[in-house]
């Protein structure tokens, strides 16, 4: 049986401690593709900073908690390890337990989707919102969104390897998983300086431990 709910579109203008929002700020970069997962019992966040690779370094705030991934002439991916989510706006929605959808920054502040049952509901979230954060807003609604088709899953960034993260996420950022392919299995490994052999294996066994964890999640 389904659940009818409402998809929600809002914006914070001062988000507080958020670091995407913090960077974006900094470097004048656009944020987008933040992912959020469990690693060794801490929760890890990262966020990719679109624009020149080396304003980007240049720009950026040092962080003793802030670690670029990798880089490529058009951005910059970081990692930000041990998130406190007391002072983040994604804690607060998963206090209510309700699926985050999509997260993005700018210099104007944060962007964000999220799924809650019903408005009154979502007049406690914003409440709740506005008594910790700026600037807060709702820009959009759309209703009679079925919440059973989002069912969040914590994927363990430690049941992968370094080097498999390495070949997953840069094959993500170069399309290889897009419709139309915008990069094939040989570019990959090109980008990658490895050979076409090692890109495949990494990419399979990177791909079937994420979606063991995902469909066999209970």
């Amino acid at each position: 049986m389904s659940t009818d709910g409402l998809r929600v579109e809002m914006r914070i203008t001062d988000p507080g401690h958020c670091t995407p929002a913090r960077a974006a700020r900094t470097t004048g970069a656009s944020v987008d593709a933040v992912s959020r997962t469990v690693d060794d019992g801490r929760l890890v966040q990262e966020f990719t900073l679109r624009g020149d690779a080396a304003e980007i370094r240049e720009c950026a705030a040092p962080d003793d908690d802030l670690e670029p991934v990798f880089e490529w002439d058009e951005g910059v991916r970081y990692r930000e390890r041990g998130v406190d989510e007391s002072t983040c706006v994604c804690g607060v929605l998963s206090d209510f337990g309700y699926p985050l959808d999509e997260i993005s920054a700018t210099d104007d502040g944060l962007r964000l989707s999220f799924y809650t049952p019903d408005a009154d509901r979502l007049e406690e979230v914003v409440e709740v919102l506005r008594s910790r954060f700026g600037g807060v807003a709702v820009v959009g609604l759309e209703r009679d969104c079925d919440l059973t088709d989002h069912d969040p899953v914590a994927v363990d960034r430690a049941e992968l390897t370094d080097r498999q993260r390495e070949v997953l996420e840069t094959a993500f950022e170069m399309g290889y998983f897009e419709t139309p392919k915008r990069a094939n299995a040989g570019e990959v490994a090109e980008e990658l300086d490895v050979a076409l052999s090692t890109a495949c294996e990494h990419l399979a066994t990177a791909q079937r431990t994420v979606l063991s964890m995902v469909l066999d999640s209970d």
